[in-house]
């Protein structure tokens, strides 16, 4: 049936019914006609019997009138010319019932005529006065009589009696037939409308069902259920909803391809908590979608309580697109430059965000800032002072002394080393990033380093009095002898330069998971928990320390650089007030190397690596 349209099953449900209906009206129509031709076949017989019969009342009548030869003549002419007359009567209207009956016909017609010669041979009689002739006559008369009275007449009355008889019988067992037809016609006709009508509902309900289920199937993003066969209207619509449903499958896939391929993190927010999140998270945030889903956005904001409530508030409020610059906490606990785009949705009762990294744009916004302030600073103040020196020596102005001729070219001596550090900082900066930073890795005394660190930040220490406390050691790296000096120099030189005047700069080396590992400590002001990781950023300069000169800004991030091109890592310990500690991580040489170096060194002289530096005002 479901080659068939619904409507079309539908008017088969309706046209089988109502052929059932014909067929048994058609059927009842002709018992009910079977039983009208009887009803009327029986009358007919009935009728017939009935003139039969009382045309033999007639007869007994007219024989108990003529019964003997003495009342035969005793009759008149008048009363027998009525007998006559009344018997034709009779006669006819048997006739006009057996008209159409050609065997009762000639059976009326033939006793009739018997009938009328009886009467002839009674008239003869009462004609005749032959008394022979009489008797004889008479016979004859009473043997026609006899024929047509208990003979003939009699037998056709019994068998129209009969054949009336059988009619009713027929017809009342056809009538029988009629209610039973019609009960058991209706019967199977409702029975077999039921069955179609059932077969119908059943079929259309069960597909509208798995219709229903499809959409809530889609709905849940459930697989649907396998097409509907058939061509009517319902396998249309269950094949378009399947095209429709691939359709919508194909542009989420696509959706979904663009959210999760996406660099920025998109999610929704519902009551403050991340209600989905795309894989995005992860980069950004270090956090993976599962764990963000539920979470509150309060707690991964890193700004200020009332900037962060305010914030969350407005994502609530407004209805228009906005765009707001937020710092976010990532998984490891540094701070993440974001730009929120965010739409509220009256209808879902969310907020659509898409979160943009801008860290990289601050970063080099802060590098520009940073290298203004060099230029500023470090570029501008050196340059100016040379100008002015070299004005001086030129129109020989205020130089009237051998002394005071000397102490400017010794401030000149240090601007222009200051720009050369400066420079090769730079450069060194360049070259790490360009992978072109070359090294040459060979056994290394750490005595000789601090040695060689001693002498190089001596002078610094003694114009701040600064006693400088660096530990004997045996410990043997391997590494690049001038990038370790380097470090330690730079390192050292922070230590100086930030610790208060009469202070110590400790610098010690111990063995930590089979690495070397290097502290340098000072008595400086700190440095705050969320600019411990900065510090070793590009002209990254700690708020509170931006008073203190003669850095080009790149110190750190260069012996960053060192230390990883040796396979260790540098970090810093600190507590405000107390001072920071920087430490950093060399590869020891190995044993025989070791053992090698060691028994070269015990034949020369050893060198002291403690010392106090005695005070010193007269440094510049």
């Amino acid at each position: 049936m479901r080659s068939f349209r619904v409507s079309a099953q539908v008017l088969l449900l309706v046209i089988v019914p109502l052929a059932l209906q014909l067929c048994l009206l058609t059927w009842m129509g002709n018992l009910q006609s079977e039983a009208e031709a009887q009803l009327k076949a029986a009358e007919s017989s009935k009728k017939i019997a009935d003139s039969i019969n009382k045309l033999n009342a007639e007869e007994f009548d007219t024989v108990s009138k003529l019964g003997h030869m003495e009342m035969l003549e005793s009759i008149t002419d008048a009363e027998m010319d009525a007998m006559v007359a009344r018997t034709i009567s009779e006669y006819q209207e048997l006739e006009e019932l057996g008209k159409n009956e050609p065997e009762l016909y000639h059976s009326v017609v033939t006793i009739k005529q018997d009938q009328l010669e009886g009467f002839g041979l009674a008239r003869q009689i009462r004609a005749t006065k032959d008394l022979h002739m009489k008797r004889t006559l008479w016979h004859q008369l009473v043997y026609k009589v006899q024929d047509v009275m208990y003979g003939r007449l009699s037998k056709v009355a019994r068998r129209y009696e009969a054949q009336a008889r059988k009619n009713t019988a027929a017809q009342t067992e056809t009538r029988l037939r009629f209610q039973q037809v019609a009960l058991l016609g209706g019967a199977v006709t409702m029975a077999i409308s039921a069955l179609i009508g059932f077969a119908l509902a059943t079929s259309i309900s069960l597909r509208l069902n798995r219709l229903n289920d499809n959409n809530i199937r889609l709905a849940t993003n459930r697989p649907l259920n396998k097409q509907m066969s058939g061509r009517d209207e319902i396998a249309k619509i269950d094949k378009t909803f399947h095209n429709m449903a691939k359709a919508l499958e194909d542009a989420s896939n696509k959706e979904r391809a663009v959210i999760d391929n996406a660099r920025d993190l998109i999610c929704s927010v519902h009551k403050g908590k991340f209600s989905a999140v795309n894989p995005a998270s992860l980069a950004l945030l270090g956090y993976k979608q599962d764990e963000l889903f539920g979470a509150r956005i309060v707690d991964l904001i890193a700004e200020p309580n009332d900037v962060t409530a305010a914030f969350v508030a407005s994502l609530r409020e407004q209805n228009e697109s906005t765009s707001t610059e937020v710092r976010m906490r990532h998984k490891d606990n540094h701070i993440v430059d974001t730009l929120w785009s965010t739409q509220w949705s009256e209808k879902e009762k969310s907020t659509f965000c898409v979160i943009h990294d801008i860290s990289e744009r601050r970063a080099a916004e802060r590098l520009r800032q940073e290298i203004v302030h060099m230029v500023t600073h470090d570029l501008r103040t050196p340059l100016t002072t040379l100008s002015n020196i070299f004005q001086l020596l030129l129109h020989k102005r205020d130089i009237e002394t051998e002394n005071k001729k000397e102490h400017y070219l010794h401030v000149g001596e240090r601007n222009v080393d200051r720009l050369i550090l400066l420079v090769n900082d730079l450069l060194d900066i360049e070259k790490i990033r360009s992978g072109q930073m070359l090294m040459d890795p060979s056994p290394q005394q750490l005595d000789e380093c601090f040695a060689t660190c001693l002498d190089s930040v001596s002078p610094i220490a003694e114009s701040k009095e600064i006693k400088l406390n660096l530990e004997p050691t045996t410990l043997i790296v391997k590494g690049d002898g001038d990038k370790i000096d380097r470090i330690l120099i730079n390192l050292v030189g922070n230590a100086i330069k930030f610790s208060p005047v009469g202070g110590t700069v400790d610098v010690h080396a111990a063995v930590e998971n089979d690495m070397a590992k290097i502290v340098v400590k000072d008595q400086g002001k700190g440095i705050p928990a969320d600019e411990l990781e900065k510090i070793f950023e590009r002209f990254h300069q700690v708020y509170g320390h931006q008073d203190v000169k003669g850095s080009s800004g790149l110190g750190l991030t260069i012996c960053r650089a060192f230390v990883e091109l040796h396979g260790g890592r540098i970090w810093a310990e600190s507590t405000v007030g107390e001072g920071t500690s920087f430490c950093f991580t060399l590869p020891l040489a190995s044993k025989e190397t070791s053992s090698s170096l060691i028994t070269d060194l015990v034949a020369e002289p050893g060198k002291t690596s403690s010392q106090q530096v005695p005070n010193n005002p007269d440094y510049s």
